[in-house]
């Protein structure tokens, strides 16, 4: 029936019939964008890569400690609360340095005779709440990395600041770390870094959004976060302690990527080399599971999840010999667990072709993650963490199944 609204003719039997179409429409269209969009935001966004399975050797080489060590006396107003370090090279001479988090500074050494050389306050270049969740990398004089919750700043040995970078809003709490097992990648203007572990692990879409490698554009004062978690951490949970993944530097100018959770190691340029390895311990039997959703909620029932389940710690690169040296902790049993027993350990070593040629015992008393490599071809790691005046560092080697040193290369060292 037709009417006259203002001098329009309208027809009351189309309009509403019309109107509900449209609207009908508009609905539908609306619930495929939504659901489109969900699909995109929820979807698995993994990386191809190339999988390598070279016959393992489980005892051709193992790794022995030494009974002497290195010893960094502490001065009056320092502590042995190491948040990070590492070793640098300045006009021909090798220091040590360590960033001390509860006096706020960086203690500089003598690598070779472990004598004190320079103490840096961080306090006069930082107001005190700036220092938050704070480590430092020291490339070389004029190369002082500092990250603290927030930013990347980049300093000389004057104090002078060269650099600043914000951390992206997005994804919030994202930030790169510095320590002896997550050194920063130099090349070039542009500084490579780990992200700092702090994606919800609660959340599959959280995973699957997370990056794992900063890259700080020190000419543009830019950032970028690149690589995304395996396939495993994005189709199921895995809970806090098996996300404390890390990466080195090999001498093919190449990424290694360790994740708790995940048996592989992964090669890669971030650009278009992508190389995965075989890397599994004898003593792993069985996968290792998803953790259920409720253990998530109560810090100490993670633990028990994390306890009772193999994982993988941090993968290292012995420049010298060329053999890369992964962590392994060993799950135990819940009454182990309930009766406060610890993980054993052992480190897998590969050669330069990620084969697998040994699995050895490593000691509780020995950090694995300190372990670093000097210029001469030694390993140490840090132990007697309740030494209030000094930090000290144990020397490890590599022997054969038969006891004898290896020797740089690999081979073993001819008798005399």
């Amino acid at each position: 029936m037709a009417g006259s609204i203002g001098g329009v003719v309208t027809d009351k039997t189309q309009t509403y019939p019309m109107r509900f179409h449209n609207c009908k429409s508009y609905i539908i269209g609306f619930l495929l964008f939504t659901l489109l969009t969900q699909s995109c935001r929820n979807s698995v966004q993994t990386i191809a890569h190339s999988y390598h399975n070279a016959a393992p050797i489980y005892d051709s080489i193992q790794l022995a400690a030494q009974p002497d060590t290195l010893q960094f006396l502490l001065r009056d107003n320092t502590y042995n609360e190491v948040k990070s370090f590492n070793i640098f090279q300045g006009k021909g001479i090798y220091y040590i340095s360590f960033y001390d988090q509860r006096s706020q500074s960086i203690s500089i050494y003598y690598l070779l005779n472990q004598q004190p050389y320079l103490q840096i306050p961080l306090k006069k270049l930082f107001r005190d709440n700036q220092l938050h969740k704070t480590s430092v990398f020291i490339k070389n004089w004029d190369s002082i990395f500092v990250i603290n919750k927030s930013t990347l700043r980049l300093f000389d040995s004057s104090g002078h600041r060269k650099v600043k970078i914000e951390f992206p809003a997005e994804p919030e709490g994202n930030a790169a770390v510095f320590d002896s097992h997550k050194q920063p990648v130099l090349i070039g203007h542009t500084l490579y870094a780990i992200s700092r572990n702090r994606v919800d692990y609660r959340s599959l879409n959280a995973l699957r959004n997370w990056k794992v490698i900063y890259s700080f554009d020190l000419e543009k004062s830019t950032t970028q976060l690149l690589y995304p978690l395996p396939r495993q951490y994005q189709e199921s949970l895995y809970g806090d302690c098996l996300l404390e993944y890390n990466f080195c530097y090999n001498h093919l100018g190449k990424f290694v990527f360790s994740f708790p959770a995940d048996t592989l190691l992964y090669e890669t340029n971030l650009v278009d080399y992508f190389h995965s390895y075989f890397a599994r311990s004898r003593e792993q039997q069985t996968p290792i599971a998803p953790v259920p959703a409720p253990s998530l909620k109560k810090y100490e029932d993670e633990l028990k999840e994390y306890a009772i389940r193999d994982s993988y710690g941090p993968v290292l690169f012995d420049p010298a010999n060329k053999y890369y040296l992964r962590l392994v902790r060993h799950k135990i049993s819940p009454e182990d667990f309930q009766a406060k027993k610890s993980q054993q350990q052992t480190v897998l070593i590969f050669n330069e072709h990620f084969q697998i040629i040994g699995e050895s015992a490593w000691p509780a008393s020995v950090d694995f993650e300190s372990l670093f490599f000097t210029p001469d071809g030694r390993l140490y790691a840090r132990t007697n963490f309740q030494n209030e005046y000094a930090l000290q560092f144990v020397r490890f080697t590599y022997h054969d199944n038969k006891g004898q040193p290896a020797s740089l290369s690999g081979m073993h060292t001819p008798q005399k």
